[in-house]
């Protein structure tokens, strides 16, 4: 990675380590304020890339070292987008909002499958407020932006009538909300790059799940869909752009 864009890792990663290990309880549960095997007060060291308990080591949120790898690939890929020109800077900075947000909530979904609205709806407000800025000052214009508007609601609003009509066999409410953000970014970038991005997070998935029915894994029920629609977007967005 350019040594530019080191101090944006050092700085973001432990705010992101933060996120998950606050966040990643299951349904019902308060917020992790302490280490769960020891009690202590979550401290600095639960931060650092080994994510571990100061006092008793215990892991605490993601695991060692893989979000920020995930974070170092997204900082890279961003960079190189707008140096080749494919991102204007508003546009980087709405891409790089929605992924600051988007990383914790990959992990959190993957770790205890469930997307907080703490996390998912700043990712929503924040992605859209930037795509109007893009559009109010950027070459693009209110056509693009109503396009993307329209992509965000009308995907989320159609993830929250599936998983009201389907209950349990359908997609989670939160994987509606996470949809406000990643939805309304695909939009931007036009309908093919909604309907890849979409696509590619529903088929790996399914792909996913299909191995681990085939596996008949009794450690593993239930395969979230955040981090699958999260990636599939993040490939969208790249190609797209």
């Amino acid at each position: 990675m350019d040594l530019m864009r080191m101090p944006s890792l050092l700085l973001i990663t432990p705010l992101l380590r933060a996120a998950v290990a606050i966040h990643a309880v299951p349904a019902g549960t308060p917020w992790r304020r302490c280490c769960d095997s020891c009690g202590d007060p979550l401290s600095s060291r639960v931060f650092y890339p080994a994510g571990r308990c100061g006092f008793c080591r215990a892991r605490i949120g993601a695991p060692p070292f893989w979000l920020e790898a995930v974070t170092a690939v997204a900082i890279a890929d961003i960079g190189a987008l707008v140096a080749a020109g494919r991102l204007s800077l508003l546009e980087s900075l709405a891409v790089a909002w929605w992924v600051g947000w988007a990383i914790p909530l990959a992990f959190i979904d993957a770790a205890v499958h469930r997307l907080p609205d703490r996390l998912t709806y700043p990712a929503a407000a924040g992605t859209v407020a930037l795509l109007g800025l893009a559009a109010a000052l950027g070459p693009h214009g209110a056509g693009q932006f109503a396009l993307a508007v329209v992509a965000g609601l009308g995907i989320a609003g159609a993830f929250a009538i599936l998983t009201l009509t389907l209950g349990r066999l359908g997609p989670g409410l939160g994987d509606a909300k996470l949809l406000l953000s990643t939805a309304t970014l695909l939009g931007w970038f036009g309908w093919q790059a909604l309907a890849v991005g979409i696509a590619l997070g529903l088929v790996a998935q399914g792909l996913v799940a299909a191995v681990v029915l085939a596996g008949r894994s009794e450690q593993i029920t239930h395969v979230p869909m955040g981090p699958f629609l999260i990636g599939g977007a993040a490939v969208a967005v790249t190609v797209a752009s």
